[in-house]
């Protein structure tokens, strides 16, 4: 049965048919993202900016979280996103996590990395796999996060878990998860999402976007959310991906 509650979701084949204002807070992320940050973009398609994803993904969640200066804002799984440092530049209380990007410099992940993964898989790494061996000298969406930067825009990062926060019920007016879920296991996910509805205020909202591969799992994530759905998008993919089999993305604003 169709849930009355849950609004169509909105079909995107061509992001320019989103208008100006998406073009253009695109444009801004890319270049705070490329300048500012100095972190690797992944040429998906001739017009990529970012990433085919993340070119979709950010412009929406800026656009759909409106948040006002001074708010509380939650960044899950946060990794090297842009979206942290935008919203604490335009005055809001951002705090950030992810259990796994490290927050150092670059000389200290190439020493943190060596140790971990020992000579041998650091050098077949840096070897086979073409986007590890740029992160050695320039970030990408897994980091790491140059402290500097944190300290330069206010940004409160935590290397945590977010299926067990800390935050007390209803602390933030903005809750966000930026394609993480659907790598997580189902278990893992539900308390995930649970807990990031938790902490949501009344009146607040919960954006979360994820990589359809297979299922789809948009009313999943709206019933453990315990919230109501004011939005829901799905961003197909363009024609020219240089990459066949990439997934379509699908972004979903919840409110308490």
């Amino acid at each position: 049965m169709t849930n009355p509650q849950k609004p169509q979701a909105k079909v995107v084949t061509d992001i320019r048919s989103e208008g100006l204002e998406f073009y253009m807070v695109l444009q801004y992320v890319a270049y705070f993202y490329k300048d500012v940050m100095k972190a690797q973009a992944r040429h998906d398609s001739p017009d990529t900016l970012i990433k085919y994803s993340r070119d979709r993904e950010y412009p929406w969640v800026l656009m759909t979280s409106k948040v006002r200066p001074g708010q509380k804002v939650l960044d899950c799984g946060s990794g090297y996103s842009p979206l942290p440092f935008i919203w604490a530049k335009f005055g809001s209380e951002v705090h950030a996590m992810d259990k796994d990007t490290k927050v150092c410099t670059g000389p200290q992940f190439i020493l943190s990395e060596l140790r971990e993964k020992g000579i041998r898989q650091f050098l077949r790494l840096s070897v086979f796999d073409k986007y590890y061996i740029r992160r050695l000298w320039q970030p990408d969406f897994w980091g790491p996060v140059p402290p500097k930067l944190l300290k330069t825009y206010g940004v409160n990062y935590y290397n945590g878990d977010f299926t067990k926060l800390s935050y007390g019920d209803g602390h933030f007016d903005l809750v966000t998860c930026v394609s993480v879920l659907e790598h997580m296991t189902p278990d893992d996910r539900t308390r995930g999402i649970k807990e990031m509805a938790r902490v949501v205020k009344k009146g607040g909202k919960f954006i979360i976007t994820y990589d359809k591969f297979k299922d789809d799992l948009t009313d999943d994530f709206i019933k453990e959310s315990g919230m109501t759905p004011a939005e829901i998008v799905r961003f197909i993919q363009p024609d020219n991906l240089y990459e066949e089999g990439m997934p379509e993305i699908v972004g979903i604003c919840l409110v308490k």
